[in-house]
């Protein structure tokens, strides 16, 4: 079996009384191929800040390479990323914003 690169177990995240994300788990090895859907922008938002260490989840863990994202972010002093919210769906992609 091949190492995980990115892994969720348990994880889940709310704002208020809304779960835009829940999953039970999810192991992403070297090579595979993932597309996110959902029933809207900010819930693909949640998965992207959680596997990226921008936002820590509620319960469960994320890890890449086997580390906490959160450890990864602190360590290399992450720099804030968002999903850009273009009108078409090619203008939309992940990107860094400078401080």
């Amino acid at each position: 079996m091949t190492a995980a690169v990115l892994e969720f177990a348990d994880t889940s995240k709310a704002y208020g009384g809304l779960r835009p994300l829940r999953i039970a788990a999810l192991r992403v090895a070297a090579g595979d191929r993932v597309a996110i859907l959902g029933f809207d922008q900010p819930a693909a938002e949640v998965f992207v800040n959680l596997a990226t260490g921008a936002t820590l989840p509620d319960a469960g863990a994320v890890s890449i390479l086997g580390r906490p994202t959160h450890a990864i972010t602190t360590a290399r002093n992450g720099s804030p990323r968002s999903i850009d919210s273009g009108s078409s769906p090619s203008a939309r992609c992940c990107s860094t914003r400078s401080p």
